[in-house]
């Protein structure tokens, strides 16, 4: 940094204030001079003094004989204005799921715990604004020193295998609908036609491909509930006639072997014409894959 004051005016250099040095009423001293030896190592060495030593002798007092005393009055240098720099939080990589969710990548997880502490609380204060759900955090058993860390932060416990364990974060304050740890779900449908031969069908909102479809009620049957009952429930939880034809026409159906095939085992047992089970390997719409589907060839 640079300053520059002068004795009969000031300068400043951009970004300083400076101010001046008062002079006092010249103040009278004895003519005896006490400290000749100091005089002569400040007596001028001809014509060519430099600007520097004249500056220098004329802030000197005048114990060297007479002149006027100079106070330093005040001096204020203020720095220029420095922006602290400003540092973007660090986000855990992690990637949307189907179900306005989030999954943490495992392998890419911070390897200090005062990072990952960091980083976690920055991802779900961003969740949080973004209107995000559920969060799945799998953890390997390399980096469990995190487990504690992401359990004191709000994360439960869901599922461990050998090699890791999944915790689970619900962010929305209400009953949390995570499915619960894995071991079998059962899924269960109604089809239930009338005598106009009009089905009950219900419409839903999903990122599957089966978004905005017109289908069978349907969904999975709770811990310790059979199978009628199941399906009893899903069917009184909707509500909506359609006729037959129209239903079985839309193009989701026609493009899809398994639904078309449920579709058309339904309305023979409806008709009385469906007499038992035989395991036939179907691809469904829904993922892709092979599933077996057990029905009647009749």
């Amino acid at each position: 940094m640079m300053a520059a004051a002068l004795l009969n005016g000031s300068r400043c250099s951009s970004g300083f204030r400076c101010q001046n040095f008062a002079k006092e009423p010249t103040t009278s001293l004895p003519k005896t001079r006490p400290f000749p030896m100091l005089l002569k190592a400040f007596s001028s060495k001809g014509s060519s003094t430099s600007t520097s030593a004249k500056l220098k002798s004329s802030l000197m007092p005048s114990l060297l004989g007479g002149g006027s005393v100079i106070k330093k009055k005040e001096i204020n240098v203020l720095s220029p204005d420095i922006t602290a720099p400003i540092f973007a939080p660090e986000f855990l990589d992690a990637f949307d799921d189907e179900y306005d969710g989030v999954i943490i990548n495992p392998e890419n997880l911070p390897s200090s715990a005062n990072a990952f502490v960091s980083a976690l609380r920055a991802s779900l204060s961003n969740w949080k604004l973004k209107g995000k759900k559920g969060v799945w955090l799998k953890i390997l058993s390399k980096q469990a020193d995190l487990v504690p860390i992401a359990i004191q932060e709000g994360f439960s416990y869901h599922h461990a295998e050998p090699g890791y364990v999944m915790l689970t974060y619900w962010i929305p304050v209400e009953p949390c609908m995570l499915p619960g740890s894995p071991s079998h779900q059962i899924g269960v449908g109604g089809f239930v036609m009338n005598d106009k031969r009009e089905v009950l069908v219900v419409k839903e909102e999903c990122p599957r491909s089966c978004s905005g479809v017109w289908k069978i009620p349907t969904g999975y049957i709770n811990k310790s509930e059979d199978l009628f009952s199941g399906a009893v429930r899903e069917v009184k939880e909707e509500t909506g006639w359609m006729p037959l034809e129209e239903f079985v026409k839309q193009p989701f159906y026609l493009e899809d072997d398994m639904s078309r095939k449920v579709i058309d085992i339904c309305i023979k047992a409806y008709d009385d014409r469906f007499n038992g089970f035989i395991a036939h390997e179907l691809a469904s719409k829904l993922d892709g894959k092979l599933s077996c589907l057990y029905h009647n060839d009749c």
